[in-house]
């Protein structure tokens, strides 16, 4: 469930779920919960700027490989910040950058992820 609030072009969106997933084979299944935030800024000149966080747990009902022992168990966070120019009518320069930080008591799903991504977006 999420909710949204804004006002003078300004927006907080703040939620939660939780997910599951079942399978045949009972070691694939899992369940877990995320909340959520994320923060819209309109400045003047056609800028926006979005921060963003995320923290998720997830627990499966069987290890990651064969060769572990524990039920594999994750915590994710995720922080970001996109901003977005508005160059004309129709064209618009987006940027954003998103780091993970997966902690799980499996070596190969422990993992730290830095993302950044660049694009135009043409309105027509």
């Amino acid at each position: 469930s999420w909710w949204l609030f804004g006002k003078s072009d300004h927006e907080f969106t703040i939620g939660g779920r939780y997910v599951f997933a079942n399978a045949d084979y009972k070691d694939y299944g899992y369940d877990g919960w995320e909340a959520s935030a994320w923060f819209r800024f309109k400045l003047q000149n056609g800028l926006e700027l979005s921060p963003s966080l995320s923290y998720t747990e997830e627990r499966y009902d069987g290890p990651a490989t064969i060769l572990e022992t524990d039920n594999r168990r994750d915590k994710r966070l995720r922080i970001g910040l996109s901003a977005a120019k508005r160059l004309s009518e129709k064209l618009t320069l987006e940027m954003s950058y998103q780091y993970t930080d997966n902690d799980s008591n499996s070596e190969i799903h422990d993992y730290n992820r830095h993302l950044i991504n660049v694009g135009w977006v043409w309105s027509f």
